[in-house]
């Protein structure tokens, strides 16, 4: 049987979906390849089998283009300029216009910086002109010196929420430069461009960050901002596989310990409807905790924001717990109350006792008080959680509530 050759450790294969131009990719890649086959031919036939074979084999979320430009951008990553050259040419035959060729580079700016990125502008305009594009291409952006800010803080908040109020709010006063930068520049410059989607610019984003290596804490945000904008963790974990041949198991390992930290694998398939007590509270239970709050909690939470109006400084929030759902240990520097409305719950500071939580009951949680809550093993559980002094209050997220811990605990009386 004849082999298949490969270029470039298989560049311009591995990122094609089964079936899109193999015959062309391997015709073009044959001459390049003769040499591999003729020196290391065992080098050969493993990468063959495992890059253009196995690693394509997982999932079937991400078509060939998508899978071109995570490529592009996790070439630009690790400086392969070689490999980035072959991700050019497998870009162009599956479909990726000269504007997003140009985007997934300007998008790499922000993550991977000026100093690994421009270097690859030379080589991408040489690349289009020889396919006959006019340079420059049409403009992108959509924001003024003046709009920036507001336009990226907007699109900040779009995929992660009023978590960038509260991450703005608690940063210290010699570090607001930083948040300000971030949503100016990289959000507003570089997001706020047309071209590509917020959905694939949140993917492209995961793929500069694990091929970076060593970004594990903004590897966690962007798989909650993925997650948040419709990547669910089947796609990412399809992204990841696909980049496992260019970016090795270390990388791959740790990204895929950091989705599921984010994202814990679930056997639980109920709805909401078909699991939540009918008038369990009069309060609304709202959806799913996101990400960026559940990895925090063992178990299915939900969360329902109860006020708008931010001027009032009263955020209030109704959570709901299923049977032995709790979050983990944790303190407010601007403290905290709850008021339990529904179900049977637990709360507990630490050095005291559980306290048995039932609707009507009020918890006045001091500032810096290490303590946590959640529902019983036997009930669903739902208080309200109001939020003091808004514009200093930071959450500090500590160790989990063991199950040894837990049960102890759901044994104490009232």
């Amino acid at each position: 049987m004849k082999h298949f050759m490969l270029s470039c450790l298989t560049a311009s294969l591995i990122f094609s979906a089964p079936g899109l131009n193999e015959q062309s990719n391997a015709q073009n890649n044959m001459d390049m390849n003769k040499e591999l086959l003729k020196k290391d031919p065992e080098l050969e036939e493993t990468l063959r089998n495992f890059a253009f074979d196995e690693a394509l084999q997982y999932g079937n979320k991400i078509d060939a283009k998508t899978s071109s430009m995570l490529a592009m951008a996790s070439c630009i990553a690790l400086q392969s300029h070689t490999m980035y050259n072959e991700m050019l040419e497998s870009a162009w035959k599956n479909g990726v216009t000269p504007v997003e060729i140009k985007e997934v580079l300007y998008h790499a700016v922000p993550y991977a910086g000026m100093g690994k990125t421009l270097d690859f502008i030379t080589s991408t305009n040489e690349f289009l002109e020889s396919k006959g594009v006019e340079l420059p291409l049409e403009e992108q952006s959509t924001t003024t010196t003046e709009t920036r800010f507001s336009k990226g803080l907007e699109t900040q908040k779009s995929i992660f929420g009023e978590q960038i109020d509260k991450m703005r709010a608690t940063a210290p006063d010699n570090q607001k430069h930083i948040q300000d930068y971030l949503s100016a520049n990289c959000f507003g410059d570089y997001y706020t461009r047309t071209g590509l989607d917020i959905k694939t610019r949140e993917a492209i984003t995961y793929a500069i960050l694990i091929s970076l290596g060593g970004c594990e804490p903004q590897v966690k945000g962007h798989i909650a901002g993925n997650l948040n904008v419709g990547n669910d963790k089947e796609y990412l974990l399809e992204a990841t596989t696909r980049l496992l041949p260019l970016i090795g198991y270390p990388k791959t390992l740790n990204a895929i310990a950091c989705l599921n930290e984010v994202a814990p694998e679930s056997n639980n398939t109920k709805t909401i409807t078909d699991s939540i007590p009918e008038n369990l509270s009069a309060f609304p239970v709202g959806g799913p905790n996101p990400p960026v709050n559940s990895r925090f909690f063992i178990g299915q939470s939900y969360l329902a924001q109860l006020t708008k109006e931010k001027s009032l400084n009263c955020p209030i929030y109704n959570v709901t717990f299923e049977p032995g759902c709790r979050n983990n240990w944790h303190s407010h520097t601007g403290g905290q109350i709850l008021i339990a409305v529904g179900g049977k719950g637990l709360y507990q500071e630490r050095g005291k006792e559980a306290r048995l939580l039932l609707p009507g009951d009020i918890v006045e949680i001091v500032p810096n008080v290490e303590h946590w809550h959640g529902a019983t093993p036997d009930s669903w559980f739902s208080h309200l959680a109001i939020e003091c002094n808004p514009q200093t209050n930071k959450n500090t997220w500590l160790e989990a509530v063991d199950d040894t811990w837990y049960l102890k605990a759901a044994g104490t009386k009232k």
